[in-house]
C-alpha cells in the first residue's frame, strides 16, 4: 500500500509541475499577462479573445469577419474616441461573434461596437461553436486547452504555439504576411500568385462565368444578433457591410441580402446605424483586393472615416435606391477583359 501511494504521489509532483508551469506561460493569456516575455498575441482569435477580455483594458470594440481583421485599433480610438480593440475573427460566424460580444459585455462596459454583416454571414445559419467554453464565464475549463502536446512542447519552444508576433492594435491582422500582399495590385497579380489553390479557382471562375440569373436564397435574419441589439441599447452599434469587390458579387450576387438588412432597419433600433459602400467605387479596384473579398488596409481606414463623419449611412429612407444602384453597378461591371488577360497569359493551361 504504501508503495502504490509512494507511485501516485511521485507521479502528481511532476504533473502539477507541469500545469503549473503550464499556468505561467499561459500563451493565450486566459488568466495573466505575459510573465517573462513581452506581450504577443496569437492570430487565431478565437481563442485569443478570451485572453484580451479577460485581462486587457478597452470600452469599445471592432467584432467583424475576416474583413474587419485589418483596421487599426489604436486608429479607432484616434478617430473615434474611447479605447478600442479589435476582436475580428477570421472565420467568424455570426453566432461565435456574438457569443464573445455577450462576454465582453459580462465583463467591461463597452460604449461602442463596430460590427460586420456580409451576405450569408448575418443568417439564422448557425455552426456549433466549440469555443463557447472559454465565453461561459468559467474560467477553470478554460485550461483544457493547454491538454495537449502542442502546448507542452510551448514550454520549451515559443513559436510552437503562438503564430505570430501580432501586437493588441490588430492581433490577427493578414497584411503582415507577404502571401497576401504580394496578391494586391491587380489580375496580373493574381496570374502571377495563380499556384495557389483560392486565387487558381478565382481564376478559374472568371474564365467560366456566364451571365446568369442573380441568386436568391432562404436566409432569415438572425434572431441572436437582433436579441443582442435589443439588450444592449444603451451601447452604440455601428453595422458595417464591407465593400467586397465587385467582381465577387458579379459571380455570385446575394439578392436575398438586402431585405436582410431592410428588416434590421425596420426594428428602428436607437442604438444601431448601419453603413454600406457598395454604391461607391471602392469594389470596382481589383487592384486593392488580394482575392474575391479581402481588401486592402486602406479601405479599413475609410470606413472609420465614414463613422467619424457619419456619412454613406443606410437607412429606411435609402436603402432601397442603394441596393438598387448596388445591383446595377453590378450588372454593369465587365468581367470579359479580365477573362481575356488570363486566357492570354496561359496560367490555367499549365
Amino acid at each position: 500500500m504504501k508503495n502504490l501511494l509512494w507511485q501516485l504521489f511521485s507521479g502528481l509532483i511532476p504533473l502539477s509541475m507541469l500545469f503549473l508551469a503550464l499556468y505561467i506561460f499561459d500563451p493565450y493569456q486566459f488568466y495573466h499577462k505575459p510573465y517573462f516575455r513581452n506581450d504577443i498575441f496569437d492570430s487565431n482569435m478565437h481563442y485569443q479573445n478570451a485572453g484580451i477580455i479577460n485581462n486587457y483594458d478597452f470600452d469599445s470594440i471592432i467584432l467583424g469577419s475576416s474583413l474587419m481583421v485589418n483596421t487599426s485599433s489604436n486608429e479607432a480610438s484616434q478617430k473615434l474616441g474611447n479605447h478600442w480593440v479589435n476582436l475580428s475573427i477570421s472565420g467568424g460566424v455570426i453566432n461565435e461573434r456574438l457569443d464573445i460580444l455577450n462576454y465582453a459585455m459580462s465583463r467591461k462596459d463597452i460604449k461602442d461596437v463596430i460590427f460586420s454583416i456580409e451576405p450569408g454571414w448575418i443568417s439564422d445559419n448557425k455552426r456549433e461553436n466549440k469555443f463557447l467554453y472559454l465565453y461561459d464565464g468559467n474560467p477553470f475549463n478554460d485550461f483544457k486547452t493547454y491538454l495537449n502536446e502542442k502546448f507542452f512542447f510551448c514550454l520549451f519552444i515559443q513559436k510552437s504555439c503562438i503564430r505570430g508576433k501580432h501586437k493588441l492594435d490588430r492581433p490577427a491582422s493578414i497584411f503582415d504576411s507577404i502571401a497576401f500582399t504580394s496578391r494586391l495590385g491587380g489580375i496580373q497579380s493574381w496570374i502571377k500568385n495563380s499556384n495557389h489553390p483560392e486565387i487558381n479557382t478565382i481564376l478559374k471562375k472568371i474564365v467560366s462565368f456566364q451571365n446568369t440569373t442573380l441568386k436568391t436564397n432562404n436566409q432569415k435574419l438572425s434572431e441572436y444578433l437582433i436579441d443582442t441589439l435589443q439588450k444592449y441599447q444603451n451601447t452604440n452599434f455601428y453595422l458595417v457591410i464591407p465593400p467586397i469587390s465587385r467582381l465577387s458579387n458579379k459571380l455570385e450576387y446575394d439578392q436575398n441580402f438586402y431585405p436582410i438588412v431592410k428588416k434590421i432597419l425596420s426594428y428602428h433600433l436607437k442604438n444601431i446605424k448601419i453603413y454600406g459602400f457598395d454604391n461607391t467605387n471602392i469594389p470596382d479596384d481589383i487592384s486593392r483586393y488580394v482575392d474575391l473579398v479581402h481588401y486592402d488596409e486602406k479601405i479599413n481606414s475609410f470606413m472609420l472615416d465614414a463613422i467619424k463623419n457619419d456619412t454613406h449611412r443606410i437607412t429606411l429612407e435609402n436603402v432601397d435606391s442603394y441596393f438598387e444602384e448596388m445591383k446595377k453597378k453590378v450588372e454593369a461591371y465587365d468581367i470579359e477583359p479580365l477573362r481575356k488577360q488570363i486566357i492570354e497569359s496561359g496560367v490555367l493551361s499549365h
